[in-house]
């Protein structure tokens, strides 16, 4: 994929450094129109992501799209 989950962790931290509470949402990816070559994030990818950004320090951590996780 595009973002790796030490990149989520960074914005992470970025993020809970102003405020952990605020609410981040990691969007799954599903390749459409231009973007056949890359895949779908997988379930595995978007729990790594989600363990990153509540180690960075964020409490309010979800991924959006979650029923299109491959």
């Amino acid at each position: 994929g595009y973002v790796d989950a030490e990149e989520v962790g960074r914005i992470a931290k970025f993020i809970a450094d102003v405020d952990p509470r605020i609410p981040y949402s990691l969007l799954a990816f599903h390749p459409d129109f231009l973007f056949f070559d890359l895949p779908r994030t997988s379930r595995g990818h978007a729990l790594e992501a989600v363990g990153a950004a509540k180690s960075a320090g964020l409490e309010e951590v979800r991924v959006g799209n979650i029923h299109i996780l491959s």
